[in-house]
């Protein structure tokens, strides 16, 4: 796998959800572009405080787990 898709327009609000903060991140990168993480987003819409984290591995990223 050379590539991570994320499925999700950062245009679509649900009625119920307030527009996206900006200072909250969908994607946060580590300066030394190590970890890669992705804003975990529920099917309703809902923002969570949960990331998908992968960590490079010699020439790749492997997905590690969920942090906050």
């Amino acid at each position: 796998m050379n590539h991570i898709d994320v499925d999700y327009d950062c245009n679509y609000y649900p009625k119920n959800i307030e527009p996206f903060d900006m200072n909250q991140h969908y994607i946060r990168v580590s300066k030394d572009l190590k970890n890669i993480d992705i804003l975990v987003v529920k099917s309703s819409g809902e923002l969570t405080s949960n990331y998908l984290r992968y960590q490079k591995d010699k020439n790749h990223y492997r997905y590690i787990g969920i942090v906050k």
